[in-house]
């Protein structure tokens, strides 16, 4: 299971959570921040979910 962060331009950003996990609900917050710890600017980004069959993407627009 993987959950990322890209940019408009497709990079990624930040990686949320990888590896493997048991069964269940989890939570994961980003902050806004990339791979580096340096805070992101305003605006779109999109995050991906996978678990190796299906990935669901979804937009997120950061804003302070």
């Amino acid at each position: 299971m993987s959950l990322r962060v890209y940019n408009t331009a497709g990079q990624l950003v930040k990686v949320l959570a990888s590896g493997r996990y048991k069964p269940g609900a989890y939570t994961s917050v980003w902050n806004g921040t990339d791979a580096k710890g340096r805070r992101l600017a305003n605006g779109v980004y999109f995050y991906a979910l996978d678990n190796g069959v299906n990935r669901i993407s979804r937009k997120v627009v950061l804003a302070d």
